[in-house]
C-alpha cells in the first residue's frame, strides 16, 4: 500500500508541474513578483519548522541512556538511522565510533594513507582516516581497519585511553573484576586506566565483560564522559599568558618561546615543547584536576596553587624553582623521565614523587608547611622548616635536615626508604622501619624510635635513640667538643657570623673551622618559606673558618639562615637582609680567554659607556675593556678585553656612579676577584651552559675545540651544572661511551650507581648483560642502589639476578626483598638460578640470614619455588646442619617424592644406605616406601638390616614379586645370616617342617630356582640346627646329604662337613671324636684333623686340648715335643684338585705354643730350626710371634741367646733380617748394627759386608756416605776402606775436611795448597782450608797463604789469588802493598808501574782505587793513571774513555773530566782541542762542551769557531742544529740570526729554514723572520716569491696572528690586492679565522671585491659548506646554488630540493631550474611538503596540466579534490580541470566524480563548469552531451540533498525529479540546443512531458522547447496533447488555476535554496 500512494504522489506532482508548464504558457492577470516572493518565503519558514522535529527518536524514550543520546544529537554529534530510530542497543561499528569520536572532538585532519580495506567510495572512508591521523585508533595488522566489525568494551577501553593519553602502567583496577581472566592482557593497563577514571564502569555482579560489543548507547555514554573528563583538542599554537580552556598546548615538534609569564587555570591541561622565560602558575582554577608539563622548561619560578591526588605530571622538563602552596586538600606532583627540578619549596600538603624507571631528579626540597608531606623517590636534599608530618615511602634522602624551626616535626621512614645523614636540630620524632645511617642530634627532645648505624649526641643533650636514652657529654662553648654516642663521635659547637650581604651572595664566619662544607649543609628560606638561590659554598681560606655563599638572592629581602653538619651545632637561625641594591651574581671568563661576562642581580637600565666605572688588572697589569654587550635580559653584561687574562689573577673592581638597575637603584662599589675560569674544561662548561648550550652541544664544543678526552669531558659536563641523564646522553652521543665504559667513566666522578643506570636507561644505552665487570669495583658489594634502579628501568628480578653475579648473595637478596617485594619462595627460585657458589651459599644463605627462616620455613620455600630434594638436603645439611632424620621429616612434610629423599640422603646428605633408612624409617616411611627410596644404594637390603627385622625384610621383599628364591637370594645379599632368614622362612612358610626343608630354600637347590645369592650348607645346616635342633651325626648326615665334603676331597665353592658342624655349634672336642674314634692315628691322619678344624675356623689357640688328644693318640704322649711342630707344620694334599693343602707357619706356631706357655723363644728357636730347616724362617717367626725390637732381636740372634748368628759366615742371614724381616735401609742398618752390645756385629768388618751383600752397596763413594751417615768418622772411614782424598772429594767432603784428613795422613802445610789443588778444590776452596787450618798472626798468615797460593805450581792467577785472599781474609793484599809503597816515599806514578807489575791484571779503577786509598792526592793519581794506562799519550785508543771512566767511579766529584784529562796532556788552545776531539773520535757535542768550559766561548762564538772550523762534516743547518741542541736554544733562531748578520735575503733564508727544518710551520717562520728584523712586506714577499706549500693560507694566518688584522674583510683585501682568487683565499681565511663561518667569510670575500665565490664553492666539501640559507645573501643565483648542491657537493635531489625551498629561491624557479617533474613530485611528497608546494614546482618543471595530474596521480596523490587544488594552485585555467584530469592521469574516475571535485575545490560557478565539460578542440567535443550530463547531474544532486532532508516527503520527492533538470539549465548556458537537450532526455528513456518540463526548467524558450519536443517527441505529441487538456481542464473548473503561477514560484524557490546551500557548503 506504501509503495501505491508513493506511485500516486508522483502522479499528483507530474501533473501540478504540467499546468506549471503550461502557466508558462499563459500568465494570470493581477499576479506580482512580491507575492511570488512572499510565497517562497513562507515556503523557507516551512521548511525550516519542519526541520525541528526531525531529532526525536522514537525508540529512546525511556532509555537510560536517553538524556545523553538527546544532548548528542541536538548537537550533531551522532545521527539517527532512516526511519527515525536510533537503535541505541544495537552493537556500534568501529565506522561509527569513529565517526562519533571525531565529530565530539573535532578531528578533522586526514591521513594521506587509509587502510586496505577502507575503500575512497565508503562514507566513513574520511573518518577512518582522521583517527589514523589522530593516532587513537589503529587497524589489527596487515594494514585492516575491519570497519563493519563491532567494537568490545576492551578495545573501546584502550581507544579511549590512547584518545586521553591516559597512564596504562597499572593493572591493579582490572584485577579486581570477577571476571578479571577474561580480559585480554594488552588491554588490562588501558582497562584499569578508564576504570579509574570513571569513564567505564562494571556490571552487576562486578564483572567488565571485556569482550561483550559495545552498544551505541554505551558508545554516546562512554564519549561524553571523555569529553567532560577532558578536551583532547590540540588547541592551535601561539600562546596567551593565560589558559583558560582544556586542551593542548604547544607545537607537536620544535619548542615554543614565551617571553614573558604563562598560567593555567583551568584542569585538564597538557603544555608541551615551551620554554617559558619567566614564571609559570598552576592556579586555584585547576582544582582536583589535573595538569601534564611534557618537555617544559621553566626558566622562572612554578608556582602550583592547584591540583589534586593525581595533579601535576612533569615529563622530560626543566623546571628552576617549584614553589607548592595549595590553600586546601594535597596536590601530588610526579616527576619522570628526564625531568629536572632544581628546587622546590612545599608550603602545603603535598606528595612529591619520582616516577619508577626515570631517570627524573629533585633538586634541595624544602618543607615550610605544617600539614602532610609524603616523599616518593630519591631526594639528594630535604631540609624542614616548619613542624611538618613528612612520610618518606620509598626511596633514598641524601640528607635530612630539621632546623631550629622545625620543633614539633613527625618524620616516618617507611621500610623501603633510606636516609644517608639526618641532621635533627630542634626537638622531633622520627619514627619508621625505614634505614638511617648517621644522625646527629643538637637539638633536645628528640625521640628515633629506628637505631641508626651512627648516632652523634651534642654536648649537653640527651636524645631517646633506639629505646635508649643517649646522653651527650663534655664542656659547652664556642669550640668544645661533646662526645655523643655511637663509638666516641663528638658535636663541635660552632660560632656563626654573616658578613657583607649582597644581592650575589654574603660572607660566612665560622669559630672553630668546619672544613669541607658544600651548598647541602646550608638552608636559607625567605619570608614565604622560598628558598634562597644559594649556588656555591666555597671557603676562601681552604680552612674552613671563611667560607662565600655565591647565588642570586632578592634585594630587599631577609632570610633566615641555618646550618647543619654531623658532628657540629651551629645553634639558631640567624637573619640576613639583602640590600635592595643591584650586585653582581657571577663572573665568568670566556675560553679564549678575552671576554669576561658579569651576572647581575637586576636588569640594567641600559648599556654604560665604557668603561663604565670598571677597571680589571691581570696580575697587577692593567686590562684594556674594548667593548660591551648586555643581554636581551639586561641581566648579564659581556666585557670584551684587549688582551687574553688569567682567571685565577684577574681583579675587577667597580666605583660607583655608571650603573644602575631598571628600579633606578645604583650598583655598589665592588672587587671581585672569583672567576669561571673558561680555558679549563668545567668553565669552558659551565660558559656554555650560561650561553644555553645543552650538555650535547657543549660535549662536542669540548671534544672538537678544547680537544678533551671523554674522562675530562665527564667531569667538565658535572662541574658545568648539567645532570646526569644530559651528561651521560652527551658522553653516548659525542664520545661514542658506551653501555659497558660508561661507569667506568662516570662513577669515580661521583655518579651514584643508582642515577647513573637511570641516565643510561634515559639515554637508550643501558644493559646490564656483562656490565657488573664494570661496577663490581665501586660498590663494595652494596647492592641496593643497584637493584632499586634495575627495579625502576623494568627489569624483571629474574634478570637482575642473573646479571647481578658480582653481589655477595645476602646482600643481593636483601635488596632484591627490598625493591622487588621479594619473598622467600621467590627468592629460592631466584637464586636457584644463580648457582655460582653453591646452591646451599647461594640460596640457603639467603633464606637463613636474609628472611630469618627456620629450617622448615626454608624447605617450605624451596618446595613452593620447585626446587628439588637433592637441593634442599644440600641446604639443610649445610646452612642448618639438619640430621639426616630431620631432613627426611622436613622433606616428607612437604611432599617430596620418597625416591627423591632418598637419593637426597645418599647422595648429597652422604650417609650409609643404613643411615638413610634409620632416617626415613624416623621420618614414618614404611618399609615398601624406603625400600623404592634406595634406588641410588647398592645393597638396599643391607641397608635394612639395621632398623628392620628379618621377617619384616622379608614380607616386604616378598610382596615385590611373590617368589621365595629371589626373596632368599636379597636378604643373602643384604647380610642377613641364614639363622635370620630361617627364622623368616619359618614364620611365613608353613611348608617347612623339616631341617631339610629348611636348607632346601636356604640353598635353593632347585634347578630352576632364580635365585643370584644362596646360603652354602654349612650356614644353611647352622640355621637348620638353630631351628629344629639335631645330634652331630644327625647334622653331619645332613650336611653330607646337601654336598658337603671333607677337606682333602673340597673342590671350590664347595664347604666341609666339619665346617657345616661348627657352624652348627658343635665344639672342637666332638668333632674331633667324630672324626678320629679310633685310639691310634697315623700323622698324617692326625694333620688332616688339624687341616678340617682349621677350614672350620677353630683358632689355632683353641686346639690345645686337641692337640694333646692328637698327641696321645700319634705319639702316645700329651707333652709338649718337637712332635706338634710337626703336627702343625705338616701340608697334606687334596685329592680332588691336587693341590697341597699348607700346614700352620712357624709363625702361627710359635704364638700358639708361647702363648700356650708350652715353650719359650730360646726353645722354640731350636725346635723350629728343626722342623723347618731354615734359619730365616725361624728368625722371622721369632720376630713376628714376639715383637721383638730390632736391638733385641739383634741380641736374641747372638752369642748370649740363640746363637743363630755366628759371624762372617753368617752375615747374609743378619742382612735378610735386617732388611727383609725388619725393612731397615742402609742408614738404619748401620746405626742398629753399631748400637747394638753385640761385638761381632757392630765391627766394621761386618756391616761392611752386610752393605755389600745385602744392600748391594760396593761403590766406594756410597759406602763412605753410609758409614758417614752411621756415625763412623772420617778417620775410621777412610782406615776402613784404605781411602786416600781423591775418594773424600768425590763423596763431597769439604777442602777444609779433606786437609783434615790430609794432616791427618802426614801431608805438610806446605803441600797442602799443592794437594788439595790436585784433589780438584778451586781457589777459595783452597784459600778457605788453609785459612782454617794455618794458625798465627794475620798478617803473617795473609802474606804466608798468599806466597802458598803464589808457588807456579798451582797456576793461579795474581788477581784471582788477590780476590780469593781477600774474599776469605777480608784482608786486600794489593791495599797493603800500596800502603807500603806510600810509606816509602814512592811517587804515584811509581807506585802504579809496581803494582801493575805485581798485580797483573789490576785495571785502571782498581789502581786509582788503591792508590788514593793507600793516601795519594786526586791530580798525582790521575798522573799516575794517565802514564801508567795510557802511556802518557792522549792519542792513544781508549786514553779519554779511561780517564773518564777512573773519574766517574773514583772521583765523581770531578764535573769536568775531560778538562781534567786535557791538562794532563797539556793541550792548551781551542782550534788544537777541536783536532785532538775530533782525532780521538769525540763527538761534535763533546767538542762543544770543551770549547765552553775548557776556552770559556758562549754560543755565538762556539757558532762561529765550528762555522769556521768544519771537521766534524756538517753543513751549515747542521752545525746549527747541533749547537742550538747543546745549549737549549733553537736551532733556527740561531741559523736565522747568524744568516742575518751575513745580510741573507728574507726569501733566501725562508727557503734554507723550510727545506732544512721540515716540521717548522709557516707561521713559525714567519715570526722567527720578523723577530730577526725582517720587516712585513719582505716577508710576505718571501712567501709570496719562495714558500713551498699553501703559501695563501700561511700568508693569511701571518697577517692575522703575527700582524694583528683580525679583520676577515680587511685580510680578504690584502690578498686580494697580491692577485689571488677566491678559490686559494677562502681556506685561508678559514684557517686563519677557525671560529668564523664560512657564510661570514664568504660574505667578507664578497664585501673585499671578490667575484668568483661560486668556484669557491664549487671545491667546498659539503660538511664545511657555508649554510645554504645565505645562498642568497651572498649573491648566488638559482642556476649556481642547483650546480653546487647536486654537482659539486653531490647532495641527491631530495636534499637539493629541500635546500632550495629552504634557501628562499621561488618555487617555480625552482621548477624550471630542477626540470625532472616526475622525481620531484616523488621527492617532495616523500619529504611532505603541502600540496600547494608539491604543484608549484611541479607545474613550473611541466606546465602542462594533464602531466601536473598525471605525475601528482603516479605518486600517489589519488584524491581527485587534492589533483583539483594542485591545478588550482598552479593557476591552471579551470577550464582545462576535467580536461586534463579526464586525460591525465587515467584514474578509476568517471566525469561526474571530477566535475564533483571540481566543483568542492574550485571557484568555477555551475555553468562555467558546463561550459567547460562542453569544450571542443579542433571542432570536436572532448565529452558527450550524455557524459556532461551524468557529470552535472551529479553535481546537482549534492545541492538538492542539502535542503531535500529538511522538507517533507512530498516536497522531497519533487525536487528529487526536479535535480533531473537542473544539468539542462547549466548546459544551456554553455550553449546546449534545446533539441540535444531533448535527444538526452529521450536518451534517459523520458517521455515528452517531463523533458517539457525540464526543457522549460532549463530556462529554454516556449518556442525552442516546442520545437525540441516536436523534433524529437513528435510521434508522442499530438496525443499527449489531449491528455495534458484533460487534464487542465478540471483543474480550472475547481478553481485551481490560479494557484498554477503559485506552484511555479515554490518549486523555482526550492530549486534556488538547493544551489544556495550547494555553493555555501563549499
Amino acid at each position: 500500500m506504501e509503495r501505491n500512494m508513493i506511485g500516486w504522489g508522483k502522479r499528483i506532482i507530474v501533473s501540478l508541474l504540467v499546468c506549471t508548464l503550461l502557466a508558462q504558457f499563459m500568465p494570470i492577470p493581477g499576479q506580482s513578483n512580491a507575492a511570488m516572493a512572499m510565497t517562497a518565503e513562507e515556503l523557507f519558514a516551512a521548511v525550516d519548522k519542519s526541520a525541528s522535529s526531525l531529532s526525536a527518536k522514537t525508540d529512546i524514550s525511556g532509555h537510560w541512556a536517553e538524556s545523553t543520546i538527546r544532548v548528542w544529537l541536538q548537537e550533531d554529534l551522532v545521527s539517527g538511522l532512516p526511519g527515525g530510530s536510533f537503535h541505541p542497543d544495537s552493537k556500534v561499528i568501529r565506522a561509527e565510533l569513529v565517526a562519533m569520536i571525531n565529530r565530539a572532538f573535532q578531528f578533522t585532519k586526514a591521513a594521506s594513507s587509509s587502510f586496505a580495506d577502507v575503500s575512497s567510495a565508503k562514507w566513513y572512508a574520511l573518518d577512518v582516516a582522521r583517527a589514523k591521523e589522530a593516532g587513537y585508533m589503529q587497524g589489527s595488522g596487515k594494514e585492516l581497519f575491519r570497519p563493519e566489525a563491532s567494537v568490545t568494551r576492551e578495545e573501546a577501553a584502550v581507544i579511549i585511553a590512547r584518545l586521553l593519553k591516559l597512564d596504562t602502567g597499572s593493572q591493579s583496577e582490572s584485577g579486581k573484576f570477577a571476571d578479571a581472566k577474561s580480559i585480554a592482557s594488552w588491554s588490562r593497563g588501558a582497562v584499569s586506566a578508564v576504570v579509574k577514571a570513571g569513564i567505564m564502569k562494571g556490571y552487576a555482579g562486578n564483572v567488565f565483560k571485556a569482550r561483550q560489543p559495545l552498544t551505541r548507547a554505551e558508545a554516546v555514554v562512554i564519549l561524553d564522559r571523555v569529553r567532560k573528563i577532558g578536551d583532547v583538542q590540540t588547541i592551535p599554537s601561539t600562546l596567551a599568558s593565560s589558559i583558560v580552556k582544556a586542551g593542548t598546548y604547544g607545537p607537536t615538534s620544535g619548542t615554543e618561546t614565551i617571553a614573558g609569564d604563562l598560567s593555567i587555570n583551568v584542569p585538564n591541561v597538557v603544555l608541551r615543547n615551551v620554554t617559558i622565560k619567566g614564571n609559570l602558575l598552576l592556579g586555584e582554577g585547576i582544582g582536583e584536576g589535573d595538569v601534564t608539563l611534557d618537555r617544559v622548561v621553566v626558566e622562572g619560578t612554578t608556582t602550583i596553587k592547584g591540583g589534586g591526588i593525581n595533579s601535576v605530571h612533569i615529563m622530560d622538563s626543566t623546571l628552576t624553582r617549584v614553589f607548592i602552596t595549595k590553600v586546601d586538600g594535597q596536590v601530588r606532583v610526579v616527576i619522570e623521565g628526564s625531568t629536572a627540578v632544581e628546587q622546590v619549596t612545599v608550603s602545603s600538603g603535598a606528595t612529591l614523587q619520582v616516577a619508577s624507571g626515570s631517570g627524573a631528579s629533585y633538586g634541595t626540597v624544602r618543607v615550610s608547611t605544617n600539614g602532610e608531606v609524603t616523599l616518593d623517590g630519591d631526594f639528594p636534599n630535604v631540609v624542614l622548616v616548619a613542624p611538618a608530618q613528612l612520610t618518606v615511602t620509598n626511596g633514598k634522602v641524601g640528607n635530612l635536615t630539621l632546623t631550629d624551626q622545625a620543633a614539633g616535626a613527625d618524620v616516618t621512614l617507611q621500610k623501603n626508604s633510606q636516609v644517608g645523614t639526618m641532621n635533627v636540630g630542634a626537638a622531633a620524632t622520627i619514627k619508621g622501619d625505614g634505614k638511617i645511617d648517621t644522625a646527629s642530634v643538637t637539638a633536645a627532645g628528640v625521640t628515633i624510635v629506628q637505631k641508626p648505624t651512627q648516632t652523634v649526641v651534642a654536648d649537653g643533650i640527651s636524645a631517646n635513640v633506639g629505646g635508649t636514652v643517649t646522653q651527650g657529654s663534655g664542656t659547652s662553648g664556642s669550640g668544645s667538643s661533646g662526645s655523643g654516642s655511637g663509638g666516641g663521635s663528638t658535636v663541635t659547637r660552632v660560632a656563626v657570623t654573616v658578613s657583607n650581604p649582597s644581592a650575589g651572595g654574603f660572607d660566612l664566619s665560622l669559630a672553630p673551622a668546619v672544613p669541607n662544607m658544600t651548598i647541602m649543609n646550608l638552608i636559607m628560606v625567605n619570608a614565604d618559606g622560598m628558598p634562597a638561590l644559594v649556588s656555591k659554598l666555597r671557603s676562601t681560606d681552604q680552612l674552613g673558618s671563611s667560607y662565600r655563599a655565591d647565588g642570586f638572592l632578592t634585594g630587599g629581602e631577609s632570610y633566615t639562615l641555618s646550618l647543619a653538619m654531623p658532628g657540629y651545632t651551629f645553634g639558631a637561625s640567624t637573619t640576613v637582609t639583602i640590600p635592595d641594591v643591584p650586585a653582581v651574581t657571577g663572573a665568568l671568563v670566556s675560553p679564549e680567554l678575552t671576554k669576561l661576562t658579569l651576572l647581575f642581580s637586576k636588569p640594567l637600565a641600559s648599556l654604560p659607556e665604557l668603561p663604565a666605572g670598571f677597571t680589571i688588572t691581570n696580575s697587577g697589569a692593567s686590562v684594556a675593556i674594548t667593548g660591551a654587550t648586555l643581554s636581551t635580559s639586561a641581566t648579564r653584561l659581556e666585557l670584551a678585553l684587549g688582551t687574553p687574562v688569567n682567571p685565577n689573577t684577574l681583579e675587577l673592581k667597580y666605583v660607583p656612579g655608571t650603573i644602575r638597575s631598571t628600579d633606578n637603584k645604583a650598583l655598589p662599589a665592588l672587587s671581585w676577584r672569583s672567576f669561571t675560569d673558561g680555558s679549563t674544561p668545567g668553565g669552558r662548561a659551565a660558559y656554555n651552559r650560561m650561553l644555553g648550550k645543552t650538555a650535547e652541544q657543549t660535549a662536542d664544543d669540548l671534544k672538537n675545540n678544547a680537544s678533551v678526552d671523554a674522562s675530562v669531558a665527564a667531569k667538565a659536563l658535572i662541574e658545568g651544572g648539567y645532570n646526569t641523564n644530559a651528561l651521560i646522553k652527551a658522553l653516548n652521543v659525542v664520545y661514542g661511551i658506551t653501555n659497558e665504559n660508561m661507569p667506568g667513566l662516570l662513577l669515580p666522578q661521583g655518579i651514584s650507581v643508582y642515577h647513573l643506570l637511570i641516565g643510561m636507561k634515559e639515554a637508550g644505552i643501558l644493559n646490564i648483560q656483562n656490565l657488573g665487570k664494570n661496577f663490581s669495583h665501586y660498590m663494595d658489594g652494596n647492592s641496593d642502589d643497584w637493584v632499586r634502579a634495575l627495579n625502576q628501568t623494568g627489569y624483571t628480578d629474574e634478570q637482575v639476578v642473573i646479571n647481578s653475579w658480582f653481589f655477595p648473595n645476602v646482600k643481593l637478596a636483601a635488596s632484591m626483598r627490598a625493591y622487588y617485594g621479594t619473598n622467600n619462595e621467590r627468592a629460592a627460585k631466584l637464586f636457584a638460578m644463580r648457582n655460582y657458589n653453591g646452591f646451599s651459599n647461594d640460596v640457603g644463605r639467603v633464606l637463613k640470614e636474609v628472611y630469618g627462616n627456620d629450617d622448615w620455613q626454608a624447605v617450605s620455600a624451596l618446595k613452593a619455588a620447585s626446587i628439588n630434594a637433592s637441593k634442599a638436603g644440600q641446604m639443610l645439611k649445610d646452612m642448618y646442619t639438619a640430621s639426616p632424620a630431620r631432613a627426611a621429616d622436613l622433606l616428607k612434610e612437604y611432599g617430596y617424592a620418597k625416591e627423591d629423599i632418598g637419593a637426597m640422603l645418599l647422595q648429597d646428605y652422604g650417609v650409609t644406605p643404613q643411615d638413610t633408612v634409620k632416617a626415613m624409617s624416623g621420618a614414618g616411611f614404611t618399609i615398601g616406601e624406603i625400600l623404592v627410596s634406595l634406588g641410588y644404594a647398592s645393597n638396599p637390603v643391607a641397608a635394612l638390616r639395621g632398623s628392620f627385622t628379618a621377617e619384616e625384610v622379608y614380607n616386604s621383599l616378598y610382596s615385590l614379586d611373590h617368589r621365595i628364591d629371589t626373596v632368599v637370594s636379597s636378604m643373602k645379599h643384604g647380610g642377613f645370616s641364614a639363622v635370620e632368614t630361617a627364622g623368616a622362612l619359618i614364620a611365613t612358610n608353613p611348608d617347612i617342617r623339616t631341617k631339610a626343608d629348611l636348607m632346601v630354600q636356604l640353598m635353593q637347590t632347585d634347578s630352576s630356582s632364580l635365585a643370584t645369592y644362596r646360603y652354602d650348607a654349612v650356614e644353611s645346616a647352622g640355621a637348620a640346627r638353630k631351628k629344629f635342633g639335631g645330634s652331630l651325626a644327625e647334622i653331619a648326615a645332613l650336611l653330607t646329604q646337601f654336598g658337603a665334603v671333607t677337606i682333602t676331597t673340597m673342590r671350590p665353592n664347595q664347604v666341609t662337613i666339619v665346617a657345616g658342624l661348627a657352624q652348627a655349634g658343635f665344639n672342637s672336642g666332638d668333632i674331633v671324636q667324630w672324626l678320629a674314634p679310633s685310639n691310634t692315628l697315623t700323622q698324617a691322619q692326625a694333620s688332616n684333623v688339624i687341616f678340617e678344624l682349621r677350614n672350620a675356623g677353630f683358632p689355632l689357640n683353641s686346639l690345645g686340648n686337641v692337640m694333646q688328644t692328637l698327641s696321645v693318640k700319634v705319639f702316645s704322649t700329651r707333652s709338649y715335643t718337637p712332635n706338634w711342630i710337626r703336627l702343625l707344620a705338616a701340608s697334606g694334599l687334596n685329592t680332588s684338585t691336587s693341590e697341597p693343602i699348607p700346614g700352620y707357619s712357624a709363625t702361627d706356631i710359635s704364638r700358639f705354643l708361647v702363648g700356650a706357655g708350652l715353650a719359650n723363644y730360646d726353645t722354640i728357636a731350636v725346635d723350629l730350626q728343626l722342623v723347618f730347616n731354615d734359619k730365616i724362617e725361624t728368625a722371622r717367626a721369632i720376630a713376628e710371634s714376639s715383637g721383638f725390637s730390632m736391638v733385641d732381636m739383634l741380641y736374641f740372634l747372638g752369642p748370649s741367646r740363640s746363637r743363630m748368628f755366628q759371624g762372617a759366615t753368617d752375615v747374609p742371614f743378619l742382612g735378610q733380617v735386617l732388611k727383609d724381616i725388619y725393612g731397615l735401609s742402609s742408614d738404619e742398618a748401620i746405626r742398629a748394627l753399631k748400637g747394638s752390645n753385640v761385638s761381632i756385629m757392630n765391627d766394621f768388618f761386618t756391616i761392611k759386608e752386610i752393605l755389600r751383600q745385602t744392600y748391594n752397596h760396593t761403590d766406594t763413594t756410597t759406602l763412605i756416605r753410609d758409614f758417614a751417615a752411621g756415625g763412623f768418622t772420617m778417620n775410621q772411614i777412610g782406615d776402613g776402606l784404605v781411602l786416600n782424598g781423591d775418594a773424600f772429594k768425590a763423596a763431597g767432603y769439604s777442602s777444609t775436611e779433606a786437609a783434615t784428613y790430609l794432616l791427618y795422613k802426614r801431608t805438610p802445610m806446605t803441600d797442602m795448597a799443592l794437594a788439595l789443588h790436585n784433589l780438584g778444590y778451586n781457589l777459595n776452596e783452597v784459600t778457605t782450608a788453609l785459612y782454617n787450618l794455618y794458625t798465627g798472626v794475620q798478617d803473617q798468615v795473609v802474606t804466608q797463604v798468599t806466597n802458598w797460593l803464589s808457588d807456579p805450581r798451582l797456576g793461579y792467577r795474581s788477581e784471582d789469588v788477590t780476590a780469593s785472599v781477600t774474599a776469605v781474609f777480608n784482608i786486600n793484599p794489593f791495599s797493603a802493598m800500596a800502603q807500603s809503597l806510600f810509606r816509602g816515599n814512592y811517587s804515584a806514578t811509581q807506585a802504579a808501574v809496581t803494582l801493575k807489575m805485581t798485580f797483573t791484571g789490576t785495571d785502571s779503577v782498581a789502581m786509582a782505587q788503591g792508590l788514593a786509598a793507600a793516601g795519594y792526592s786526586r791530580d798525582n793519581v790521575l798522573v799516575a793513571i794517565f802514564q801508567a794506562y795510557c802511556d802518557g799519550y792522549i792519542y792513544k785508543e781508549g786514553a779519554l774513555s779511561t780517564m773518564e771512566n777512573v773519574m766517574a767511579i773514583v772521583y765523581p766529584e770531578v764535573t769536568n773530566r775531560l778538562d781534567a784529562t786535557l791538562k794532563a796532556s797539556d793541550v792548551r788552545t781551542a782550534k788544537y782541542a777541536i783536532s785532538v776531539m775530533k782525532s780521538l773520535g769525540k763527538s761534535f757535542e763533546e767538542t762543544i762542551g770543551v770549547l765552553e768550559r775548557v776556552y770559556g766561548l758562549d754560543s755565538s762564538a762556539v757558532l762561529d769557531v765550528m762555522m769556521a772550523n768544519r771537521l766534524f762534516g756538517l753543513d751549515e743547518p747542521g752545525i746549527a742544529v747541533k749547537v742550538g741542541a747543546y745549549y737549549g736554544l733553537d736551532p733556527v733562531v740561531l741559523h736565522i740570526s747568524w744568516m742575518a748578520a751575513h745580510r741573507y735575503k728574507a726569501y733566501d733564508v725562508l727557503g734554507v729554514v723550510q727545506q732544512t727544518y721540515r716540521n717548522l710551520d709557516g707561521i713559525t717562520i714567519a715570526r722567527l723572520l720578523n723577530q730577526a728584523g725582517y720587516t712585513k712586506e719582505s716577508i710576505l714577499f718571501a712567501y709570496d716569491y719562495n714558500f713551498h706549500g699553501d703559501y695563501v693560507n700561511e700568508m693569511a694566518l701571518i697577517m692575522v696572528q703575527l700582524f694583528g688584522n683580525s679583520d676577515v674583510q680587511g685580510v680578504a683585501s690584502e690578498l686580494l690586492q697580491w692577485g689571488y682568487r677566491g678559490l686559494l683565499v677562502y681556506p685561508a681565511l678559514k684557517g686563519a679565522f677557525p671560529n668564523k663561518s664560512p657564510s661570514d667569510i664568504l660574505v667578507a670575500m664578497k664585501q673585499a671585491g671578490f667575484t668568483d665565490l661560486v668556484e669557491t664553492m664549487r671545491y667546498m666539501d659539503k660538511g664545511v659548506a657555508p649554510p645554504i640559507m645565505q645562498f642568497r645573501n651572498l649573491g648566488v643565483n638559482l642556476s649556481d646554488a642547483h650546480g653546487l648542491l647536486e654537482f659539486s657537493w653531490n647532495y641527491n635531489l631530495r636534499d637539493t630540493i629541500r635546500y632550495l625551498i629552504e634557501a628562499g629561491y621561488p618555487l617555480s624557479d625552482i621548477g624550471r631550474q630542477l626540470n625532472r617533474p616526475d622525481e620531484l613530485v616523488k621527492h617532495l611528497r616523500a619529504m611532505n611538503y603541502p600540496l600547494e608546494t608539491v604543484a608549484t614546482i611541479v607545474y613550473a618543471a611541466d606546465p602542462r596540466p594533464s602531466m601536473l595530474v598525471k605525475y601528482l596521480y603516479d605518486n600517489g596523490y589519488t584524491n581527485l579534490d587534492d589533483l583539483v587544488k594542485a591545478l588550482k594552485v598552479a593557476n591552471c585555467n579551470p577550464y582545462d580541470y576535467a580536461i586534463s584530469l579526464w586525460f591525465g592521469p587515467h584514474g578509476p574516475w568517471t566525469l561526474a566524480t571530477i566535475a564533483q571535485a571540481i566543483a568542492r575545490n574550485s571557484t568555477l560557478t555551475l555553468e562555467q563548469l558546463g561550459k567547460s565539460l562542453m569544450q571542443s578542440y579542433n571542432n570536436r567535443r572532448y565529452f558527450t552531451n550524455m557524459q556532461v550530463y551524468e557529470a552535472l547531474k551529479s553535481v546537482a544532486n549534492i545541492g538538492v540533498s542539502f535542503i531535500q532532508a529538511d522538507l517533507d516527503s512530498a516536497i522531497s520527492a519533487m525536487l528529487t525529479d526536479l535535480s533531473e533538470g537542473i544539468p539542462f539549465a547549466i548546459m544551456r548556458e554553455a550553449g546546449l540546443s534545446s533539441n540535444d537537450a531533448a535527444r538526452v532526455m529521450r536518451k534517459l528513456g523520458w517521455d515528452w512531458i517531463p523533458a517539457c518540463i525540464q526543457l522549460v526548467q532549463a530556462g529554454y524558450g516556449a518556442g525552442d522547447t516546442w520545437d525540441a519536443l516536436w523534433d524529437v517527441y513528435h510521434n508522442e505529441l499530438g496525443f499527449q496533447i489531449l491528455n495534458i487538456m484533460s487534464a487542465v481542464a478540471p483543474l480550472a473548473s475547481l478553481g485551481l488555476a490560479d494557484n498554477l503561477t503559485t506552484l511555479q514560484s515554490v518549486t523555482r524557490a526550492a530549486l534556488r535554496k538547493a544551489m544556495m546551500n550547494y555553493f555555501l557548503s563549499q
